[in-house]
């Protein structure tokens, strides 16, 4: 007897697949197989979605299309959820090593091209502004980054790239408040 209960189970439960081998391993009963199917899937989805992956309905598909392709190849599973559990904390560490090697075109922490549709001078006005309001280490740090040598400005500091980045992300974050605080940019 199935007792599982879902919201939203109307629209989840057609995504079961035909394969009875597959469905079997969920229940007997193939109304209570949807169910535990579409459960699995919610559980699955919450799964990939608490550690912040973009697209966690996808990488749950893509969990259960690999038990479906290793229980076709003849895999003996005892319990389903399990298996696909392990296959997911397979799928999520894949995804974090990919994320990881992707390029990354872009500095996150350059400069925007237009800053509130300013002009350059105006730019240049704002910004001297706001470094002579942060403080001096940051203000250095700041200039030293974007004008000068990074690799060697991480290594007289003893820093790995990485934690330069996130210093200059917090001087940034400075300097972001002192334009929030100047309220450039608001319409009134």
């Amino acid at each position: 007897m199935c007792n599982t209960v879902i919201s939203g189970e109307s629209e989840t439960m057609e995504g079961l697949p035909e394969d009875d081998r597959f469905r079997a391993l969920f229940d007997p009963d193939p109304d209570c197989a949807k169910r535990e199917f579409a459960l699995l899937m919610f559980k699955l989805q919450k799964y990939f979605g608490w550690r912040c992956h973009a697209d966690p309905e996808e990488l749950a598909s893509q969990t259960v299309w690999r038990a479906m392709k290793r229980i076709a190849d003849g895999a003996t599973v005892p319990d389903i959820t399990s298996f696909c559990y392990g296959i997911a904390a397979n799928v999520k560490k894949e995804e974090w090593k990919r994320r990881r090697e992707e390029e990354i075109t872009t500095d996150p922490v350059s400069p925007e091209r237009s800053l509130f549709g300013l002009r350059s001078s105006e730019q240049a006005v704002l910004v001297e502004q706001c470094l002579q309001k942060i403080p001096t280490e940051a203000r250095i740090l700041l200039r030293e980054y974007y004008w000068g040598d990074r690799v060697r400005l991480a290594e007289d500091r003893r820093l790995t790239g990485n934690a330069l980045r996130i210093k200059v992300f917090r001087a940034l974050e400075e300097i972001r408040e002192q334009v929030i605080g100047k309220g450039v940019g608001s319409e009134t």
